[in-house]
C-alpha cells in the first residue's frame, strides 16, 4: 500500500474520523497485526496439543481472539 497508486485511497481513509475514538486507546490497536485464525495459525496450535498435550499456544490465540473482541466492543 506504500505505492502511489494507494494515495487516493490513504488520503481518503486519512480524512475520515472515527466513528468512536475512544475505542482507539484499547491495547489491542497497538498490536503490530491483527489476531487471526487463519488455517496455518491452527495447524501451528495443534502441532505441540498433538504432541506433548501443551495447550499454551492455544490459550494464547484465544486470549488475543479475546482481546480483538473486546477491543471492538463485542
Amino acid at each position: 500500500y506504500a505505492e502511489a497508486a494507494f494515495d487516493p485511497v490513504r488520503a481518503a481513509l486519512l480524512a475520515r474520523l472515527p466513528a468512536q475514538p475512544e475505542r482507539l486507546a484499547h491495547p489491542y490497536f497497538e498490536r503490530p497485526s491483527p489476531a487471526t485464525l487463519l488455517i496455518e495459525d491452527v495447524e501451528v496450535l495443534w502441532a505441540p496439543i498433538a504432541e506433548r498435550d501443551d495447550w499454551s499456544m492455544f490459550d494464547q490465540k484465544i486470549a488475543e481472539i479475546e482481546q480483538a473482541r473486546s477491543a471492538f466492543g463485542h
